[in-house]
């Protein structure tokens, strides 16, 4: 496999084949992801017309896995093939979301239909996330892992300016519950790509199964790695204050604000510029300035673009200027945190404890976002939505302080 990898060094990712399947199901998957990521909170908030606390229940609930399955989920990644756990996850989640529709077409519709859907779909998005990102050293070797994670973040990019802007149409011509058909379809399609892969994966750990010691030895990774244990800590504060960010943006966007669906997805949309331009950044960025100063540089950037919005204000057009300004930043400033810390992990760590080690990272850091969209929730219905926000983006702001003091800064290192 590895001599197969290295002849594609020479001829370019782009010739790889079983990169470009893997690529092209992620992107159709990614696609549909965004349409659900927008069209499932406002069939919460227009067609329910879900409360400040019902709206960060439904929020906690779907970030509610990353906290408390990660690390047995890390577990499986790195026990079972991934491609197959990959295929199951899209599966999964093509018939949970169809339920949603479904209910709706029969009159069913309620939030506690939506409560289980959202704790659900979390837990499949957890199992896909993980298995994707130990699947992919399998794939390119290392030389060409920040190209490839590059790849994959300009896909989640275009997919970001493309998705919500798709959603929002649907949702404004068909109504909320019905543009989840479409990323039904997209989990459908790209299930049957990935099924059609064929990769020689790292062999599993041959060690007696000790479900309690393999899900400890990711944590230890984390507690030991220099460079990576402020990674995650500075994940932990940005998601605990971008959980409660996250469970209120919509409701602020759409009752503090009075934005119209077509609006809120024209600023998902234009916002995602920064998003797709990080992509495209980051390799330069990590050759300039270095692996650690470019990781920094992108803490610092999403703590500045999230202060904006619970400051926006003014006649619409430049309040939708704002707003979208503020998303540009964050997203440049998020891709390129994500990608290249996602590359130096993958960098550092063995392929046989890869999908431990990011459960271990979504347990410490992700899985603060239920706890942060459950205090955005109290936050909200106490002091108001705009000062709500204003306190999650103080405290997004200061997660770079966990890299900025640490051999991060130091770090040159680049692929």
């Amino acid at each position: 496999m590895r001599s197969t990898i290295q002849k594609h060094v020479l001829t370019g990712l782009w010739r790889h084949r079983p990169f470009v399947t893997f690529w092209s199901a992620t992107t159709i998957s990614l696609f549909g992801s965004q349409i659900t990521l927008l069209a499932l909170p406002l069939t919460a908030v227009l067609l329910l017309h879900a409360s400040a606390g019902q709206m960060s229940t439904l929020t906690a609930l779907e970030m509610l896995p990353a906290f408390g399955l990660s690390l047995f989920a890390g577990v499986l990644v790195d026990r079972l093939h991934r491609r197959l756990l990959l295929v199951a996850a899209d599966l999964g989640r093509a018939v949970l979301l169809a339920l949603v529709p479904l209910a709706a077409l029969l009159g069913m519709l309620r939030m506690e239909l939506l409560y289980p859907v959202a704790l659900l779909n979390g837990a499949l998005n957890l199992v896909a996330e993980l298995a994707a990102g130990a699947f992919l050293p399998a794939l390119v070797a290392r030389e060409q892992l920040i190209e490839a994670n590059s790849s994959l973040a300009a896909s989640t990019s275009v997919a970001e300016v493309a998705g919500p802007g798709l959603a929002s149409f649907c949702v404004q011509l068909l109504t909320a519950p019905l543009a989840l058909v479409l990323d039904v379809l997209s989990f459908l399609v790209s299930g049957l790509l990935l099924r059609s892969l064929r990769v020689v994966e790292p062999s599993a750990s041959t060690e007696p199964h000790n479900i309690l010691r393999e899900m400890r030895a990711g944590l230890t990774i984390i507690l030991r790695e220099r460079m990576l244990r402020p990674i995650a800590l500075t994940s932990l504060t940005m998601n605990l204050f971008g959980g409660a960010f996250d469970a209120l943006v919509i409701l602020y966007f759409s009752q503090a604000l009075g934005l119209t669906p077509l609006a809120i997805g024209a600023i998902f949309t234009v916002g995602s510029i920064g998003s797709l331009a990080g992509a495209i950044l980051s390799a330069w960025l990590t050759r300039w300035l270095g692996m650690g100063p470019a990781i920094i540089g992108g803490a610092i950037l999403i703590g500045m673009g999230w202060s904006v919005i619970p400051l926006a204000m003014g006649p619409l057009p430049l309040l939708l200027l704002i707003l979208a300004g503020g998303r540009i930043i964050s997203g440049l400033g998020n891709t390129i945190y994500n990608l290249i810390s996602t590359s130096l992990s993958q960098q550092r760590v063995s392929e046989q404890m890869l999908g431990r080690y990011r459960a271990s990272l979504n347990f410490i850091g992700v899985g603060f976002l239920p706890l942060g969209a459950a205090l955005g929730g109290v936050l909200g219905a106490v002091i108001g939505l705009r000062p709500a926000l204003a306190i999650a983006a103080v405290g997004i702001s200061t997660g770079f302080l966990w890299v900025w003091w640490s051999p991060l800064r130091r770090l040159r290192q680049s692929f």
